[in-house]
C-alpha cells in the first residue's frame, strides 16, 4: 500500500471517464480556453493503524476533491450532466486496485457553487480509505 497508488488509482479513474471534458491535473499548467474543465485534489487525513500497534495494518483515508469549473455563463443545465457523471463516476463503494493497493469510495458529496473571476467552480468530495 502506498500513496503513489492511491493517487495513481483515483487519478487514472478519473482520467478514463468517458466523454470528459479537459483535467487541469494537480501541479501541472494548465490553461482554461473558456470551457468546462476539472481539477483534482488529494486531501489525506492522518494515517489509522487497524488492529494491534506493532502487528496492526495502515489505511490511508482522506478526500479526493475533483472540481467541476464552468464558465460563468454557462447554461446550469449543462454543467449539471458534467455534475451528475463525476457522482455517478465515483460511486460509493466503488473499489479501485493499483499495483495492490485497494481503494473504496465511502462517501460522495458536493458543495455550493462558488464563483471567482471567469469561472464558477463546483466542488465534488470523495471520501475514500485504501489499505
Amino acid at each position: 500500500m502506498s500513496e503513489t497508488n492511491l493517487r495513481v488509482a483515483l487519478d487514472n479513474h478519473l482520467y478514463t471517464m468517458p466523454s470528459s471534458p479537459p483535467v487541469h491535473w494537480e501541479g501541472k499548467i494548465f490553461k482554461p480556453s473558456n470551457t468546462i474543465y476539472l481539477s483534482q485534489s488529494l486531501i489525506p487525513a492522518e494515517t489509522i493503524t487497524v488492529g494491534q500497534e506493532a502487528g496492526g495494518s495502515d489505511v490511508l483515508a482522506g478526500i479526493y476533491q475533483v472540481v467541476i469549473n464552468i464558465p460563468k455563463d454557462t447554461d446550469r443545465n449543462v454543467w449539471l450532466v458534467e455534475f451528475e457523471r463525476v457522482k455517478a463516476r465515483f460511486v460509493r463503494n466503488t473499489i479501485l486496485i493499483e499495483s495492490g493497493t485497494r481503494v473504496v469510495i465511502t462517501k460522495v458529496w458536493s458543495s455550493p457553487l462558488m464563483t471567482d473571476g471567469a469561472y464558477s467552480a463546483v466542488p465534488i468530495s470523495i471520501r475514500y480509505r485504501a489499505a
